[in-house]
């Protein structure tokens, strides 16, 4: 059996860089309690009967929903402007993976 838990790359908080797998936790207080629920997560699948992986996407969207969907919203009415590179994922990959 297999578990997957999707956390976010926000616990990586600000990154000169590419980040790797091992990269410093650094969270912003909008997602500080993440690391724990993943130390558990990852803590169940010591055993052998439960795999377990943790995944950091970026700013998920899809379905006209979530943050990306309530930006483009705004943009059509020209009162966003977007600073820095952002790391999107689109929800059917999330899902596949």
């Amino acid at each position: 059996m297999s578990f997957a838990y999707t956390s976010s790359a926000w616990l990586l908080g600000s990154t000169s860089g590419k980040a790797t797998e091992d990269a410093q936790v650094r969270p912003t207080a909008l997602v500080d309690w993440r690391p724990e629920h993943e130390k558990v997560v990852l803590d169940a699948g010591r055993g052998r009967t439960l795999r377990t992986a943790v995944v950091r996407p970026g700013v998920v969207y899809g379905e006209g929903r979530g943050i990306i969907a309530e930006m483009l919203k705004s943009a059509a009415d020209g009162l966003i402007r977007v600073i820095g590179d952002w790391a999107c994922v689109y929800e059917r990959d999330l899902a596949d993976l």
